[in-house]
């Protein structure tokens, strides 16, 4: 049976955790492709909370996985996905050579079950596929995202409002209509009701917040600014 570790990391904290799917995943993934295909894990390390675009070599886990390597003789690393070792071709590259220079011999993405220190030296626009991918996986996402957003704001201009809770003006027009016709300027005083008398006024006239208790002053506030 041939010999491999198996290095992990996940970017985020917040899916870093024993109620958390980032690593049980990647380790799922990886230990399956190494039983189908022959292999032995020897030794495995995760870095957690540690973005794709830090500098290889300096990552603890890979430190310690490559003392390990040279220690026992390894010449193989399993990685779920070109993601988990960097996310784009010049911190691969990078981390690529820094890898052969440990005596590293493949570095295997099991996902698509490419060794990409061995598909380099044969083709290197095949051996950086992978990272271009996520770069344009980046962008498709970029972009759908500002798509949405543009969608969402042509919405609002539309109809003034188009996610969350409904405003007051869609529900009881005629509380915000009397709310505002008591705010205005008292043209014999030339002063304003307070927020808050408007709305003990609005309650004496039998109106309620949407929870059926009493209209506050805050509500009263952004009704009339709203």
């Amino acid at each position: 049976m041939k010999t491999a570790v198996a290095y992990y990391r996940t970017s985020s904290m917040t899916n870093v955790g024993n109620d958390k799917d980032s690593l049980k995943r990647q380790q799922l993934v990886v230990e399956t492709y190494a039983k189908t295909n022959g292999y032995e894990i020897k030794c495995a390390t995760y870095d957690a909370g540690l973005t794709g675009d830090s500098v290889v070599t300096k990552r603890e886990g890979m430190i310690e996985l490559l003392s390990f390597c040279d220690q026992n003789d390894v010449k193989t690393i399993l990685v779920e996905n070109a993601g988990r070792f960097a996310r784009d071709k010049d911190h691969a590259i990078r981390g690529l050579y820094a890898l052969q220079d440990a005596g590293i011999e493949s570095l295997i993405f099991v996902d698509k079950d490419m060794d990409f220190i061995q598909q380099w030296s044969v083709n290197e626009i095949n051996a950086i596929m992978p990272f271009l991918e996520l770069v344009f996986a980046a962008n498709e996402k970029r972009a759908l995202v500002e798509k949405l957003r543009g969608a969402r704001e042509r919405k609002r201009e539309e109809r003034g409002k188009c996610e969350g809770r409904k405003s007051y003006l869609e529900v009881n027009p005629e509380l915000v209509r009397q709310a505002k016709r008591l705010r205005r300027v008292n043209p014999l005083t030339k002063k304003r009701r307070s927020f808050q008398k408007i709305a003990d006024e609005l309650h004496t006239n039998g109106f309620r917040a949407r929870t059926g208790g009493k209209i506050t002053a805050k509500q009263v506030q952004l009704i009339c600014t709203g």
